[in-house]
């Protein structure tokens, strides 16, 4: 078959028009998918007007990790880090906070006091404790 020039321009024609329509129902379909993305899409003037959502969250467990809360008990500052810990340690009764002092903190301030490992600092502390919810 030979090749004419009418022909070469008739193909590059036909061509060209070929790539016009399918630009054209791409352009089509392009703009039919955002109307339908903007269909389903809310605003965020909608949000924040009618139903109050908050845009973002943050967490409350680290607010502030190097707050102090010192509690007295017996004779002894104790520094605590969680303040709901401490708010309840103060608020028991003097005896309470005592056998609870000498069940935790006891054996860690002799122990750091001595500079020595104790083996069993249970034994010392459960008598002391005994002695004390005997005399509750």
């Amino acid at each position: 078959m030979i090749c004419t020039e009418a022909y070469k321009k008739h193909i590059e024609y036909t061509f060209n028009a070929f790539c016009r329509v399918v630009i054209r129902y791409a352009a089509i379909n392009a703009w039919r998918d955002r109307d339908e993305r903007r269909q389903r899409e809310i605003s965020f003037e909608y949000l924040t007007e009618e139903k109050f959502y908050p845009f973002c969250t943050s967490d409350t467990y680290f607010i502030d990790p190097y707050k102090q809360y010192p509690v007295m008990m017996c004779g002894q500052r104790v520094i605590l880090t969680n303040g709901n810990l401490a708010a309840a340690l103060s608020s028991l009764p003097e005896k309470k906070r005592e056998i609870i002092y000498l069940y935790f903190f006891w054996a860690l301030h002799t122990a750091g006091n001595r500079r020595t490992i104790r083996t069993l600092p249970e034994y010392g502390v459960a008598s002391h404790t005994q002695c004390l919810a005997n005399a509750a």
